[in-house]
C-alpha cells in the first residue's frame, strides 16, 4: 500500500503546477494493519475541516483493479478465567485450557459449516463468511492447572452479514449450555468472556457509478469493479457517506509474507493511472 502514496508524492510537482479544476488531498492514516485505527480520526477531521471529496481512492493493493466491495472484519478476543490447582490434584481445580478447547472446537465446526455453505452470487473469494483462530495463549507450569487461557479469532463476513446472529448468539448459546454448567459444578468462580477487538465495517457496492467508470477509465480497463475478501478502511468512510473505491499497485498474495514485494509494472501502472487523473482534473 505504501507505494501508492510514493507515486503519489514522486508527480506532487505537477499536480501543483497544473490548473486544477478540482483538489487533490493525499491523507495519511496510521494502524491500519491491526485494526484500521487511524481512519476514524482521519475521517473526523475531515468532517471538522467540511472537506467531502467526490470520491475516496483507497490505495490498497488490488493489482490496480477497480474494487466496489470488500469484506468485513471481526476479532475477538476470549478468555476463560479457571481455578488454579496442583496438577497432582485436577479434581481441585478447573481447567480453563481444557474448557477453552471446547470452544475452539465449537467455533472450529462453525468455520466448517461457514466453508461449506457458499453464498449464491457472491463475488468473493472464497464466496462465503470464513472464520479462524488466530493465537492462543494459557497455563503457567505443566505441574499446574491453568487457571486461565485466551485465544483470539477472526471472523470476515459479506458486507451485509448480521455477526450476531452469525457467530456471536450461537457461540453465547454455546457456552451457556456446554461451559458454564460443568465449570460452575465446582464452583461459582470460573467464568468465560468474549470482548471485541476490532470492527471494520464492508464495503459494498456506489449507487454512483459514474464514479465507478471513471476509476477504470483511469485504470485503462473497461472491466467491472471486483470484490476482494481483505478488509480496508474503505467500508468506514463509506459508513460516514464518502463516496469511496479501492484501486492500488500490487498484488494481496505478495502481503504478509517475507520478502514482499511490488512488480515494478505495477509502479508503471499506477503511475500511468496518476498521469490519467491529472489529465481528468484539468
Amino acid at each position: 500500500m505504501k507505494s501508492f502514496p510514493a507515486i503519489f508524492l514522486a508527480l506532487l510537482p505537477k499536480f501543483l503546477s497544473a490548473p486544477l479544476k478540482f483538489p487533490v488531498y493525499l491523507a495519511l492514516s496510521y494502524d491500519e494493519e491491526i485494526g484500521c485505527l487511524g481512519a476514524p480520526h482521519l475521517i473526523r477531521a475531515l468532517k471538522t475541516l467540511r472537506l467531502k471529496p467526490k470520491l475516496v481512492i483507497i490505495g490498497e493493493p488490488t493489482e490496480m483493479k477497480v474494487i466496489n466491495r470488500h469484506k468485513s472484519v471481526f476479532r475477538y478476543r476470549t478468555t476463560v478465567t479457571g481455578i488454579e490447582s496442583h496438577s497432582a490434584h485436577p479434581d481441585k481445580g478447573v481447567n480453563a485450557i481444557f474448557f477453552a478447547s471446547d470452544i475452539i472446537h465449537f467455533l472450529h465446526q462453525q468455520a466448517q459449516t461457514l466453508s461449506s455453505t457458499v453464498i449464491r452470487g457472491a463475488v468473493f473469494d472464497p464466496p462465503y463468511c470464513t472464520l479462524h483462530i488466530g493465537t492462543i495463549a494459557g497455563g503457567t507450569a505443566s505441574n499446574i492447572v491453568p487457571k486461565s487461557c485466551s485465544f483470539d479469532w477472526e471472523v470476515r463476513s459479506l458486507p451485509d452479514t448480521d455477526i450476531k446472529t452469525l457467530i456471536l448468539d450461537p457461540l453465547k448459546q454455546f457456552i451457556s449450555r456446554n461451559v458454564d454448567p460443568l465449570m460452575h459444578s465446582f464452583s461459582q468462580s470460573p467464568k468465560v468472556s468474549t470482548e471485541s477487538l476490532v470492527e471494520v465495517p464492508g464495503l459494498q457496492p456506489q449507487s454512483n457509478k459514474q464514479l465507478e467508470n471513471l476509476l477504470g477509465e483511469l485504470t485503462g480497463s473497461n472491466s467491472d469493479p471486483e470484490a476482494i475478501s481483505f478488509g480496508t478502511e474503505g467500508g468506514l468512510f463509506q459508513k460516514e457517506n464518502f463516496a469511496t473505491l479501492i484501486c492500488g499497485p500490487g498484488s494481496i498474495l505478495q502481503a504478509h509474507k517475507p520478502n514482499e514485494y511490488i512488480e515494478l509494472s505495477q509502479l508503471k501502472a499506477c503511475e500511468q493511472f496518476m498521469e490519467r487523473l491529472l489529465v481528468h482534473l484539468t
